[in-house]
């Protein structure tokens, strides 16, 4: 057996030895304390009695003391008036008790004459003006070496307990630990390639099994983000890859032959349109990146949202007339509550945009703003095309696109939802895509009162 000092199998074995020692030695002590106060209570009862004994002899008739001696199991006993020995049994004379007087330790004597230990105890008792010294005596010397034994029993057994405690602990503790060294080994083992593995958990409800599911869970979220880094890798290298291969298209082309400056202002205007688009992406990219690696700081603060949405469809009104489409926005009163209003216009911006750029010319798109008791409520609605059922779990996912050559055609980066629904996120609201078939589509954000005094505020001023 080899004990590691930092494992946790050391550990818990020496301190399973200490508390054990601990209690053994209590136990010990408590036995043989026990045992020997319980043998002295009889011996002192007995003494006690024969003194009683004694004492009414000397009060009826000190003659009688002699049939004391003859008729009782008194071993040995004197009496003394004064300094005159007015009697002594015979086997205090034989114990030569007179020279041991008075006791040792409190309760026993050793006798001179045979080395045996007595238990002794004295009385003064006063009759008139005659004083008399009672003395009893018993041989104490099997009930010692019985204590002696007992003593050695419990120091031979105590190592030997201590000794069994530490084999058995460590024993013990190995067996706990088994489940904890096959997680260590399976976990050892999960890497990059093997993600999917989990650990294997006999008892979900022990603590070695609350250790497990929570590894469990960690791999599993891990796993979620190699799966979701690995497809946003492979998802941007696609995006980007079309915009660079348009550019180099268009650069070849034009150096393929001399043009006259017109034609060489439409390639670099072709050319500055794929920068744009990639300048899009990339400004996307790092958005979404800052916001999942928790370097975009939310700052919410009480923001009027009808200023809010008035601002972001000004701003993109320009956007609508250029595809003789009607954007309107309709705010019965102002609503005032805790947001961030880089983020919400950031998702405004967004949702308008991606209305506007989806809606066929001379569409209509209608933002709203409706307060109420808990939350706020903006909802962005167009008349275009609509999205199919079967794509509205999908479509704030990052790329995503229900038909990819009109997306390339639009010049949608793939990436205004999943930054919207993000965005909403942050200030603690949610995102909900109402949408028909070739009945138009509506985004419905959601934004919550987070306290009392901001559901009094988002009532109209």
């Amino acid at each position: 057996m080899k004990l590691r000092p930092n494992s946790i199998r050391a550990k818990l074995t020496l301190w399973q030895v200490a508390i054990m020692a601990l209690i053994l030695a209590l136990f010990a002590l408590g036995i043989y304390a026990y045992v020997r106060e319980s043998l002295f209570a009889q011996i002192d009862a007995r003494l006690d009695s024969s003194l009683r004994l004694i004492e009414s002899s000397v009060r009826a008739n000190t003659a009688e003391l002699g049939e004391i001696e003859r008729h009782t199991q008194v071993i040995a006993f004197r009496v003394m008036e004064g300094d005159w020995p007015l009697y002594i049994s015979g086997g205090w004379i034989a114990a030569d008790l007179d020279k041991a007087i008075p006791p040792r330790n409190g309760r026993w004597v050793v006798s001179p004459a045979r080395g045996g230990i007595y238990h002794l105890k004295q009385k003064t008792l006063t009759l008139g003006k005659r004083q008399f010294q009672l003395s009893t005596a018993e041989n104490a010397e099997q009930l010692h070496r019985g204590l002696d034994r007992l003593a050695l029993t419990l120091s031979i057994g105590f190592p030997v307990a201590v000794l069994l405690s530490l084999l058995g602990g460590y024993f013990l503790a190995g067996r706990m630990l088994i489940p904890l060294q096959h997680i260590t080994t399976r976990a050892r083992n999960i890497n990059e390639n093997n993600l999917a593995d989990r650990l294997p958990i006999a008892n979900t409800h022990d603590e070695l099994g609350q250790l497990g599911n929570v590894l469990n869970d960690a791999f599993s979220r891990l796993e979620m983000s190699f799966t979701r880094l690995k497809q946003f890798t492979q998802d941007a290298a696609h995006e980007l890859r079309t915009p660079l291969a348009v550019l180099r298209s268009v650069g070849e082309v034009g150096l393929e032959e001399t043009r006259d400056a017109h034609a060489y202002r439409e390639i670099i205007g072709s050319m500055l349109e794929e920068v744009d688009r990639l300048a899009q992406l990339v400004n996307g990219l790092l958005t979404l990146a800052r916001a999942e690696s928790g370097q975009y700081s939310v700052q919410r603060q009480p923001e009027d949202l009808q200023l809010l949405c008035k601002e972001v469809v000004e701003c993109l009104q320009v956007l609508a007339e250029d595809k003789q489409q009607t954007l309107t926005f309709d705010a019965p009163q102002s609503v005032i509550t805790a947001v961030d209003h880089d983020t919400v216009r950031l998702a405004l911006m967004n949702l308008v945009a991606n209305a506007i750029r989806y809606t066929a010319a001379h569409g209509t798109i209608r933002v709203t703003l409706e307060p109420g008791p808990d939350t706020t409520l903006i909802s962005v609605r167009d008349n275009g095309p609509g999205i199919d059922p079967a794509h509205h779990d999908k479509i704030f996912e990052r790329f995503y696109r229900i038909d990819s050559s009109r997306s390339q055609q639009s010049g949608g980066t793939g990436l205004g939802l999943a930054i919207a629904r993000w965005a909403v996120a942050a200030n603690g609201g949610t995102i909900h895509l109402e949408s028909i078939v070739g009945h138009g589509s509506q985004f419905k954000i959601s934004l919550p009162c987070t306290t009392a005094s901001e559901q009094i505020l988002c009532a109209a001023d």
